[in-house]
């Protein structure tokens, strides 16, 4: 969506997972904090040189007292996820470039003290700024805020949960060989 003079915008609307997701997709319960606590997180992240997409705001609408469906907005980018792109980029050499851009940026994450919650193929994001590819996070929803770097027993919990990711999205290592994931989930 694009507002009259200003930035393309995207809207990420809230869904819930595990069995919630089956009674009730994208309505919560209780006081609409949860987006505006990701705002704050992505604001700081950003502040700390973490890549992520430009938080520009949050949006809470209220259907029921004490319910709520919200969405996180930044400023658009174009591009795919990392997992759409490793299935849609067969060059090897410019595959290996971007599994590298992205563990930058996870440790740069990492580094700026910046947990993520549910690190995955879905939520590490290739875009180009100018002629270079880049890779962003994506989805600090339920991300931590460290006062250092994160510590290492918690970095080593997001390569097994991302590891967990690309075994289940790539079960036979037909995109990601054993060099790539290893550059990407070992800690």
């Amino acid at each position: 969506m694009r507002l009259d003079g200003g930035p393309e915008l995207f809207a990420r609307w809230g869904r819930r997972g595990g069995l919630a997701r089956f009674i009730t997709p994208d309505i919560y319960f209780g006081a609409s904090t949860r987006p505006l606590r990701e705002l704050a997180i992505a604001n700081e992240a950003r502040l700390r040189g973490v890549p992520i997409a430009e938080p520009l705001g949050a949006m809470i609408e209220a259907v029921a007292p004490g319910f709520y469906r919200s969405a996180f907005i930044t400023r658009a980018l174009t591009g795919m996820t990392l997992w759409q792109f490793l299935r849609a980029d067969d060059d090897a050499v410019v595959r290996a470039h971007v599994v590298e851009l992205a563990r930058h940026a996870i440790d740069t994450m990492h580094n700026g003290g910046v947990l993520h919650a549910d690190l995955n193929l879905h939520n590490l994001f290739v875009s180009t700024a100018g002629e270079r590819l880049i890779v962003v996070i994506l989805d600090l929803d339920k991300a931590q805020l460290f006062d250092g770097p994160v510590p290492s027993g918690r970095r080593h919990t997001n390569f097994v949960r991302l590891a967990r990711s690309v075994r289940k999205l790539d079960p036979d290592r037909r995109y990601l060989d054993a060099k790539s994931l290893a550059i990407l989930t070992v800690s």
